[in-house]
């Protein structure tokens, strides 16, 4: 199965010439890889700093692509992330250990 998305493709460079679903994680493994790698650098850190993760946003429809991720059974409608469900998603991405919640936003 492919991916919608077409990233990073430069087969002079030596990426494959077409993304598959192996390409690509879910939000719940990132996440799950996040708080690996915080608790890594927790325990070697002697002056106990806090991690911050350097998000620079989440996507408009982070929810919508959360809950839609590879699903075999239609999803909801694509839609731009209500107030709420932006303040869900940056919890998400930063509720993983990190000590310092890093968002740049313009607007």
């Amino acid at each position: 199965m492919s991916t919608q998305s077409q990233d990073a493709i430069n087969v002079a460079l030596g990426t494959p010439a077409a993304r598959t679903r192996a390409d690509n994680i879910s939000t719940a493994h990132a996440v799950a890889w996040q708080g690996a790698l915080i608790s890594v650098l927790k325990l070697a850190d002697k002056y106990t700093r806090p991690v911050s993760l350097g998000h620079a946003i989440a996507r408009p429809a982070a929810r919508w692509l959360r809950e839609s991720y590879y699903s075999p059974a239609p999803g909801p409608a694509w839609a731009v992330d209500t107030p709420a469900e932006f303040a869900e998603s940056t919890q998400l991405q930063h509720g993983s250990g990190a000590g310092v919640l890093s968002t740049h936003w313009s607007g």
